[in-house]
């Protein structure tokens, strides 16, 4: 009999040496910076100091938000006062109109400043900072609320359009869109008698005009925006590295970037062996100066 055995073969990582060097220390925007290697590792990868590609943000970037809503708004027939609101909701347990009138709504419409006199044309009217009203862990509703009172007393219904809807997160690198025209999905909730095609959902706007026949009673109308987890804090996610080398690739003598806006950057290369067994990492870092 015999006894046959085997063993793995264990595949050592090379050695690895590798330094990187510039020509001069400082450039100019959009002007070529030629880093250059030495040694030849198997795989080199760039991080340039830029927004989104800072080595120091390689696990994530979160940074604090001020949460802002915002739009545009066209209004004519100005004859019942406080006929729109805008609220904003962090309970509203469905579209139904007795989970509408049933939810706690504050109300943000002093945040704004509304048209008081006709105007023909969609106006800004301000940007709203909601943070004091984000709830971690629960939807935020925003929501407009239209009401027609009895047009024998209060006079005709006013008409108002709206467009451009934006909800934010702004930081201080970036703004992200949670929410626009489009996406904010709006629902439209009746209370009351109301015609057909007074209270309407475009593509791109959101109209309220009152019942074309007047009515003894008060008629109310919301728009209702889809729910957004809101948080006084984004994360934006890792910044990445700029892949130079990969193990199958040539060997390089060098790579060029250009900077297109001026400042000092802290350049970061990783380079590495690697194979089965192991890998071995070397990163560099070092300063570069862009002038305009």
């Amino acid at each position: 009999m015999f006894v046959f055995s085997s063993c793995e073969k264990e595949f050592k990582v090379n050695e690895l040496e590798f330094d990187v060097v510039t020509s001069k220390k400082t450039y100019h925007v959009n002007e070529d910076v030629d880093f250059q290697f030495k040694g030849n590792p198997d795989i080199i990868s760039f991080y340039s100091g830029e927004i989104k590609s800072d080595y120091n943000y390689k696990n994530g970037r979160v940074l604090n938000t001020d949460l802002t809503a915002s739009f545009k708004i066209k209004f004519t027939n100005k004859e019942q006062d406080n006929q729109l609101s805008v609220k904003v909701s962090t309970d509203l347990k469905s579209y139904d109109i007795a989970d509408v009138n049933a939810a706690t709504w504050t109300d943000i419409t002093d945040r704004y400043t509304l048209p008081t006199a006709n105007q023909s044309a969609y106006n800004t009217v301000g940007e709203a900072n909601l943070n004091d009203l984000i709830e971690e862990g629960k939807p935020m509703y925003y929501a407009f609320r239209y009401i027609n009172r009895p047009n024998a007393v209060y006079g005709a219904y006013d008409s108002w359009e709206f467009s451009t809807f934006l909800m934010n997160y702004k930081t201080e690198l970036e703004d992200v869109i949670l929410l626009n025209q489009t996406t904010a999905a709006w629902k439209i909730v009746l209370d009351g008698s109301w015609e057909t095609g007074r209270v309407v959902k475009y593509s791109t706007t959101l109209r309220f005009i009152g019942n074309g026949t007047p009515i003894p009673t008060d008629q109310v109308a919301w728009a209702i925006s889809a729910p957004v987890y809101a948080s006084p804090k984004v994360d934006l996610g890792a910044d990445r590295a700029i892949p130079i080398k990969a193990l199958a690739d040539p060997h390089r003598d060098g790579y060029n970037f250009r900077y297109s806006k001026p400042g000092i950057y802290k350049v970061t290369f990783i380079a590495a062996n690697q194979n089965a067994s192991g890998r071995k990492e070397v990163i560099k870092q070092f300063e570069i100066e862009i002038l305009p």
